[in-house]
């Protein structure tokens, strides 16, 4: 009898703690468990000066005081965490936690990442009781995916991006134009209106001219055939890349672009739509914070897809998307902490003050977008196909290199469509 009793009282104990063990996995909370402190290294993409980098300080600070037994020291590497964490990695030096943009860290750091699959079906504080992977937006728990040859998940996305054509509302209105395009037929129109109504249309720089050029033949030919194009494998004679060229050749003729548009160099056309005097600039979403030293929080931001073209293959709902990441080193002693944290900057709170404090798009669902960026809702609705970061026309660096040399003489009037092609051969 009292030998029963006794192992009726283990078997209660041991549902108890199975239990609870199975609640604490489920709930993705940080604790070191054992009363010793848990002590994780994060390497930073971010500088300290950075609003990022600020961000990250007070999340640490919160983050801290919510879990006493965790403490995360920060080392702000800024954009050099592309060159020091892998040799880092290699060496076996503790970095528990670090980021870059998601196409970088997962291609090139991906042997040294923790697999976050399970973590993705858990819950955390900041997610609102839904699992982490139903907080997130889904096309960027897709891009993830997309990343790992079977689908598996390396690391949790932030701070995401989308390419379009950013322009001044204001302008559109006093130009008549109550519409975006869609069409290049319909962008041609837009800039003929601008024109009449005294604004330079559109603008560029030498840090995005080729990309401008990328995108419109994306369109004509699709992103795998210009990587064929630039890598010899396609031909400069094919018709539409001549078209393409001509596009280019008639908003210069018309003079829809600065006259100096062939000497800007970055930041030299976002400044100049910054400051109201060109209309358009094809660039990402993070162009709002960086010209907000001078637009300010109250310019009248819109942004639309790149228009369609005529027999093209691609429609206006394929573009440029992408994010920052945050990774786990798969060697950590401390997974769960590492992910807890993770979890935190990239849903709830925080990751609603790097929206805010970025003039960003929040990857929480459940987050408001900054005003400035509410017209890009519209390209993310509409998303069909990712382009890869500033599309194939870089995939080749050499051809890239005459690429833009030549496309600023095409758009600054100085060469014609025809001699520009025959430049590329």
């Amino acid at each position: 009898m009292k030998k029963s009793k006794l192992l009726g009282i283990f078997c209660l104990s041991l549902s108890f703690f199975m239990a609870v063990t199975a609640c604490n996995k489920s709930s993705g909370g940080a604790s070191s468990g054992s009363g010793t402190t848990v002590e994780l290294v994060y390497w930073s993409n971010w500088n300290n000066t950075e609003s990022q980098g600020r961000v990250m300080r007070d999340a640490i600070k919160e983050f801290e005081q919510q879990n006493p037994g965790v403490k995360i020291s920060i080392v702000n590497n800024g954009r050099e965490n592309r060159k020091v964490v892998l040799p880092a990695l290699e060496a076996g030096q503790q970095v528990d936690l670090m980021d870059q943009n998601i196409d970088f860290a997962i291609r090139t750091w991906k042997d040294y990442l923790l697999n976050m699959d399970d973590y993705y079906t858990r819950t955390f504080p900041s997610t609102g009781g839904k699992a982490l992977g139903e907080a997130l937006l889904p096309m960027y728990v897709d891009l993830t995916r997309s990343k790992d040859a079977n689908g598996s998940l390396y690391g949790i996305p932030y701070q995401p991006n989308v390419w379009g054509v950013m322009y001044n509302k204001d302008h559109f209105a006093k130009a008549g134009i109550t519409k975006a395009p869609e069409t290049w037929a319909e962008f041609l129109d837009v800039c003929a209106k601008l024109k009449a109504a005294g604004f330079i249309p559109i603008t560029t720089d030498d840090a995005y001219a080729d990309i401008w050029f990328g995108f419109h033949l994306c369109r004509y030919k699709g992103s795998d055939w210009v990587d064929g194009l630039v890598n010899g494998r396609n031909s400069w004679n094919d018709p539409q890349v001549l078209q393409a060229a001509k596009d280019f050749e008639e908003l210069a003729a018309k003079g829809y672009m600065p006259s100096t548009v062939s000497a800007n160099i970055w930041p030299a056309g976002q400044q100049e739509i910054a400051l109201g005097e060109v209309t358009m600039y094809l660039n990402g979403s993070w162009l709002p914070n960086e010209v907000m030293a001078t637009a300010g929080p109250d310019f009248p931001w819109g942004m639309f897809a790149y228009p369609e073209v005529p027999g093209g293959a691609d429609d206006k709902g394929a573009t440029v998307v992408g994010s920052q990441i945050m990774c786990v080193n798969k060697n950590t002693k401390y997974p769960d902490e590492a992910m807890a944290f993770a979890a935190f900057i990239s849903t709830g709170k925080y990751d609603q003050l790097l929206s805010a404090q970025t003039y960003g798009i929040p990857m929480d669902q459940s987050n408001q977008w900054p005003k400035q960026l509410e017209d890009a809702k519209g390209i993310f609705e509409g998303f069909t196909k990712r382009y890869p970061a500033s599309t194939t026309i870089r995939n080749n660096a050499d051809k890239n290199s005459l690429i833009k040399e030549e496309f600023v003489k095409l758009i600054g009037g100085k060469v014609s469509a025809a001699r520009f092609i025959e430049a590329m051969k």
